[in-house]
């Protein structure tokens, strides 16, 4: 560090007199260097901001940070803020329980080290004349009306070839139902949900802050297509059968993609892409890619963002397929739950470079040894979110001990592997019988 001059413009003698400093975003975890640029430095982890980031070099020590003062950046009339901003809310769960003629959505708000259950009566609630076996797996989370909170969307099934999208605005206490008519209508025979199956998605993938739903559905025959409703904020704007991408010939779903179908945005574009796990038999297995425009996707290739010629079983992830940004550098990535047998599992991940997807191995980031871990305990109930609150994605599943005993098991993320929260997991109760959720688990910022 060259002392400080008295002449020269602001940014010359920023320049001069820069320091170089190991910078920390929260906690004790050093800031990633990608992407930082105009963060504030703090003098001590979650303390009073002393400059911003504007560049990095290697040191002798490692990874250094360049930070201007806050002298100078009030040279240029700049601001910067004085204190750590406060962490976002950890995300939440909720499920959809079957009670027969009716049903409710519980939820479990997360504390960042366990779940606060809200209570049996659920956010939502209806005593009769609602079949969930008419919704399947049909259920995701997202914000669709864009106010911050996440809300809850089922594809319900009405029979003939008749099908409506329900919705549920959180209120951050409770869920509001818009109606039987719901957001969107297919007429009878027009909408098969047989041929979507649980292939159902959410994400932002016009990039306009609300998010949006996507299906994929087997005309037969290898005809495909990707259908899309775009979030107005208070219906779903279909946009036709056509779909965002479609192809008539080729592509099985049916038996090659069953229900491994995700959305993130893989290139950190601020649009949401879409991925499916594609079965070529005999142990061979791809990642496909459909980077988002914002209004159509772009197929990326048959060959895939990442394949594999043999060695990997696809019937032993079933539906086990999820995304999220699992190392915090903002694009998000690929994770599966894959059954080893004799109860052994390990969670394996492929890390997105923003072209390719980066396996990072069949070591996994956990594993379960023999007789530890039952996936037919887990059934599809798996899903991903924040649950602590430290920009990583984690993962949740909720583990069905029988008998009515369940719990909800937590895998943190480190950024380069999970920590299972024990088998304890962040809730439990001995009266929950998970028969009467299936498949019907989300993840999102409800509060």
């Amino acid at each position: 560090m060259c002392s400080p001059r008295d002449t020269g413009s602001p940014a010359e003698r920023m320049f001069c007199s820069a320091t170089y400093v190991r910078v920390f975003k929260g906690g004790t975890r050093p800031m990633a260097l990608g992407g930082d640029s105009g963060g504030p430095v703090f003098d001590k982890p979650g303390r009073n901001a002393v400059g911003i980031v504007i560049g990095e070099r290697y040191g002798k020590d490692g990874p250094e940070m360049l930070y201007m003062p806050i002298e100078y950046i009030s040279d240029l009339g700049l601001e910067v803020l004085t204190s750590e901003p406060p962490r976002p809310s950890p995300d939440d769960v909720a499920t959809f329980y079957d009670f027969g003629a009716g049903a409710r959505i519980h939820t479990w708000l997360s504390r960042g080290s366990s779940f606060a259950y809200q209570g049996p009566r659920g956010w939502w609630r209806v005593s009769r004349g609602y079949a969930l076996e008419q919704v399947g797996g049909r259920m995701v989370a997202g914000d669709f009306d864009g106010d911050g909170d996440d809300d809850v969307a089922a594809f319900y099934d009405y029979g003939r070839a008749a099908a409506r999208i329900h919705v549920w605005l959180s209120s951050g206490r409770s869920f509001s139902y818009r109606l039987s008519t719901g957001w969107w209508q297919a007429h009878r025979g027009t909408y098969r949900l047989s041929k979507a199956a649980d292939r159902m998605t959410v994400g932002d993938y016009n990039g306009d802050g609300k998010d949006d739903i996507a299906a994929f559905y087997d005309y037969g025959g290898g005809e495909a297509r990707i259908h899309v409703w775009l979030s107005t904020g208070s219906s779903f704007g279909y946009r036709w059968s056509i779909g965002w991408w479609g192809t008539s010939r080729g592509y099985w779903l049916w038996n090659k993609v069953g229900d491994r179908m995700v959305s993130g945005d893989f290139n950190r574009d601020g649009r949401d892409d879409i991925a499916v796990f594609y079965d070529y038999g005999a142990g061979a297995a791809r990642i496909h890619v459909w980077l988002s425009t914002g209004r159509s996707f772009t197929y990326k290739s048959s060959g895939g963002w990442w394949s594999v010629k043999r060695g990997y079983w696809l019937n032993r992830v079933g539906g086990r397929m999820v995304a999220g940004d699992f190392d915090g550098d903002g694009d998000d990535d690929i994770a599966t739950f894959y059954d080893y047998g004799s109860a052994a599992a390990r969670v394996h991940v492929w890390l997105s470079s923003g072209s390719s997807f980066s396996y990072q191995g069949n070591t996994g980031w956990w594993a379960a040894p023999r007789g530890w871990y039952r996936m037919s305990a887990l059934a599809d109930r798996m899903t991903v979110g924040d649950f602590n609150g430290d920009g990583r994605d984690d993962i949740a599943t909720f583990y069905d001990y029988r008998r009515g005993i369940a719990r909800i098991h937590v895998f943190l993320s480190t950024g380069g592997s999970f920590t299972y929260q024990g088998n304890g997991g962040w809730w439990g109760s001995s009266g929950y019988w998970l028969e009467k959720v299936g498949d019907r688990m989300a993840a999102g910022g409800f509060k």
